[in-house]
């Protein structure tokens, strides 16, 4: 789970920005809290962060997809054509990004720290976090690393030699250690390989289930969206790269499920011959008991996105599950009654002894509700006079009482995030 996250001259990002899923103080759902007593800390199931239009919502996500891009696809590195760095300050446009994640897995807080350019990286960090101590696991300076006494035995100083070529090519310490099973940093790597979940406007939502899971799609039936069921079609399509990477790993009786908007939604499986491709089909009842069978691309756009997010809510209200989900604009065309619903259903199956965190951006002010959320899961992103993004939680706003309507003080523009009309 997520503990906190640090930006640093990153897009619209420019001075140190923090922003934590530590619980305060607030005395409201506190059912709903993930509780590590080892630590004395309890951990938010959910944050929303609300803000105009260009005031950095998005930039605050796309920096977390850019340290899981780079630790999956490490041969990709930082490249490209364009700087990270906060680009309306001339002295920070050449100065490199920082990006600090703290996680909390298992019995042990991590905290994975990355600097770079759109060059290279200038450092790289892991330090396990103990109750009451702390210890360097890897610090990278350049392309020299160096391993901490927790990893020299694990890593004899003649093995480096091995991991020199990948660092001299720019891929993170963390994605060379971690593939090699490196104890502790394993366990880091594998969180933003398989439990980290992002899930963008444009990018292609993915989710992997099981066959017996026919519960999937029956949202659909209960939603008010008109669609009674879920039907496939056989089907040959060209596999997105992230897709087709996963479906190598496919065991029999598993399902990946994808959409994009040129082939619709997609469901992918494994059998004896190989891939088996099936496009989504919306099926819908006539008055006269008819059915009708609607293409994705027909549908509605709130009909579209629920295609997106079911899924991953599907995934999230498992108390077993062990994931986090960032996902940008999640009302997108979605009605504020259906909006909360699914945020509820979400919360319920939180509690103590549940793993898992869903963190968006939003522009929907009656999520600004402290019967659904609590003052500190409600943050701003507030667009600075010089362009730069700040980001903050409600809960800064010691003035406000919990029998305060803080929709109405949010309206006023007493908390910021509001365009300046």
């Amino acid at each position: 789970m997520i503990v906190s996250i640090t930006i640093k001259n990153w897009m619209s990002f420019k001075d140190k920005t923090f922003f934590t899923m530590e619980a305060g103080k607030e005395k409201s759902s506190r059912s709903t809290l993930a509780d590590f007593k080892r630590f004395r800390i309890k951990l938010l199931p959910i944050a929303a962060i609300f803000g105009s239009n260009g005031s950095g919502k998005s930039n605050f996500i796309k920096a977390i997809s850019f340290v899981q891009r780079l630790l999956t696809e490490p041969e990709k590195g930082v490249f490209s054509s364009k700087p990270y760095a906060f680009c309306f300050d001339e002295k920070l446009r050449n100065e490199p990004s920082e990006i600090e994640i703290q996680l909390m897995l298992g019995k042990y807080v991590y905290s994975y720290f990355l600097s770079f350019t759109n060059q290279r990286i200038v450092n790289e960090s892991l330090i396990l976090i103990n109750t009451s101590s702390s210890n360097l696991l890897f610090s990278r300076s350049g392309t020299k690393l160096e391993t901490g006494p927790a990893l020299s035995k694990t890593i004899p100083t003649e093995s480096l030699r091995f991991i020199q070529p990948l660092l001299d090519k720019n891929q993170p310490a963390l994605s060379v250690l971690g593939e090699a099973n490196i104890d502790h940093v394993k366990d880091v790597f594998n969180w933003f390989k398989h439990s980290l979940r992002i899930i963008t406007p444009n990018s292609i939502s993915i989710s992997k289930f099981a066959e017996s899971d026919g519960e999937l799609w029956e949202d659909f039936a209960y939603l008010d969206t008109g669609i009674t069921k879920i039907g496939y079609q056989d089907c040959k399509v060209n596999l997105p790269d992230e897709v087709s990477r996963l479906a190598r790993d496919l065991q029999d009786g598993e399902f990946l499920y994808y959409r994009d908007p040129k082939s619709g939604a997609i469901r992918v499986g494994r059998n004896s011959d190989g891939l088996l491709m099936q496009k989504l089909l919306a099926v819908h009842v006539t008055r006269q008991g008819y059915e009708v069978i609607i293409p994705d691309q027909d549908e509605s756009e709130g009909v579209k996105r629920l295609f997106d997010l079911l899924p991953a809510m599907k995934n999230l209200k498992r108390r077993d599950a062990s994931v986090t989900y960032f996902i940008d604009e999640f009302d997108r065309s979605l009605h504020s009654l259906l909006t909360e619903h699914l945020l509820n259903r979400f919360l319920y199956s939180c509690g103590a002894e549940t793993r898992k965190q869903l963190i968006v951006t939003t522009q929907n002010p009656f999520l600004i509700n402290q019967d659904l959320l609590r003052r500190d899961e409600l943050w701003i992103a507030n667009r600075e006079s010089d362009g730069s993004t700040i980001l903050y939680p409600m809960a800064d706003f010691i003035e406000l009482r919990l029998d305060k309507d803080i929709r109405k003080s949010y309206f006023e523009g007493r908390m910021g995030g509001l365009p300046n009309l």
